[in-house]
């Protein structure tokens, strides 16, 4: 993947930028982030490790059980395979950097995706007047939404952590580089807590969370079986399979989900794309 720049009216002010038509560029991921909002869909599509990365806990959906495998989620005409894609991918080519600033955040692109152009058919970055535009705006608001989300989801698994309901994270079939500093809900310790301190993990979103996780970890057997696969026999297979247990997974999720209140953040991050 390529480096990210920071999107300006002085580098990419005459420029424009098209959507992207294939997985491609997902194709090396092993681990997409995941924010809150999107959390019960992705967890009925991947298992969810919870990675310690920058000093900061945050879920991220396991895509491939070996790094030199790439992701099991692109196939070979570059389409997605699973029913969900990550936000982050569905933001390809942009970003959001954290800062200090109004936003709180910094929006970037990767111009060596090939979609950053000249081409005037494609989408503008500014308008005439200097001003981004309103498929740029769409961009922001997005990449806003994810940002907020995904800043009270690290509130949440540091909680999580704090409480000491979670476990370093151990699985056959997984490759050790991904799940080191990786970490698992103890289903037995959160069983054991306080009412006090449940209260306060409902609170947060944490319960939520660590739920999710508990039952996105059902998908472990079915990912290895996609990342061995194939022959066009055996990725049908893997299809198959995958949609069985997703619509299992999902049962769960479907009845999380309407224990909650309407959260229109959610049903924006999940829904949307570029």
């Amino acid at each position: 993947m390529t480096r990210a720049i920071p999107v300006s009216i002085e580098r990419h002010g005459s420029r424009f930028w098209r959507r992207f038509e294939g997985y491609e560029f997902a194709r090396n991921t092993t681990l997409a982030p995941l924010v809150l909002a999107e959390i019960l869909p992705a967890a009925s599509a991947f298992p969810i490790l919870l990675c310690e990365t920058d000093g900061h806990l945050l879920p991220h959906a396991l895509l491939g059980t070996d790094p030199t495998q790439g992701c099991a989620f692109v196939n070979a005409n570059t389409q997605w395979r699973g029913h969900y894609v990550p936000a982050t991918l569905r933001s390809h080519p942009f970003s959001a950097a954290p800062t200090s600033g109004a936003d709180g955040f910094e929006l970037r692109v990767q111009e060596g995706s090939g979609l950053v152009t000249d081409d005037i058919r494609d989408e503008r970055f500014f308008d005439t007047g200097g001003a981004p535009s309103a498929a740029l705006q769409e961009v922001v608001q997005f990449l806003r939404r994810y940002e907020a989300s995904r800043l009270r989801t690290i509130a949440a698994a540091t909680l999580l952590r704090d409480i000491d309901v979670l476990r370093p994270f151990r699985s056959d079939g997984i490759d050790n580089s991904l799940t080191h500093n990786s970490w698992q809900v103890d289903g037995q310790a959160l069983e054991r807590l306080a009412p006090q301190d449940l209260h306060r993990l409902m609170q947060a979103g944490a319960i939520q969370l660590a739920h999710a996780q508990q039952v996105s970890l059902g998908l472990l057997k079915l990912l290895t079986r996609a990342a061995d696969a194939h022959s066009t026999t055996s990725t049908q297979a893997w299809d198959h399979g995958h949609t069985r247990e997703a619509d299992m997974a999902g049962s769960f999720l479907s009845a999380l989900a309407q224990a909650q209140e309407s959260d229109k953040e959610a049903l924006f991050l999940t829904e949307r794309g570029f």
